[in-house]
């Protein structure tokens, strides 16, 4: 028992040190970086009011996508990359990171994916899309994202 208990702590301890910090800072005026910006409005579940806000969407070919939904201050960021994915919550003070796709349920994951043309997660319907409109609704929790982009 007590054999288990110091394993326990030590993998702890392990993942505890292994986790990355917050997402370093993006340069997006840097070449490469395709940048879209607009106007969302976020349902964060069926029992929460709408939040709108701005959002800035980029892409880089490296394999580097970015989005930050703001109302005067960051509310979420959401990156990815070849090797993994961060997603932050500055007002609650929470970061999540890890390695490969990352939760399907993180709908600013799901954006990303959407932008990339990739396949969304199976929580995840994509409403009505076009060149200056995304929506992406899971049934199951209420929550909905609605991104109207600039010309």
């Amino acid at each position: 028992m007590r054999k288990n208990i110091c394993l326990t702590v030590l993998l702890a301890l392990f993942w505890g040190c292994a986790s990355s910090g917050p997402m370093a800072p993006l340069d997006l005026s840097a070449p490469g970086w395709q940048v879209k910006q607009g106007q969302a409005i976020w349902k964060p579940e069926t029992k929460k009011p709408e939040i709108t806000g701005d959002i800035v969407l980029a892409t880089n070919p490296n394999g580097t996508s970015y989005v930050q939904f703001s109302k005067t201050l960051p509310i979420v960021s959401a990156q990815t990359t070849s090797e993994g994915w961060a997603v932050e919550f500055p007002p609650e003070n929470k970061h999540y990171s890890g390695r490969g796709n990352g939760p399907k349920k993180i709908v600013w994951l799901q954006l990303l994916k959407v932008i990339e043309g990739r396949e969304l997660g199976e929580y995840w319907q994509l409403v009505h899309p076009s060149s200056d409109f995304v929506a992406l609704e899971n049934e199951e929790s209420g929550e909905r994202l609605e991104v109207h982009f600039q010309r």
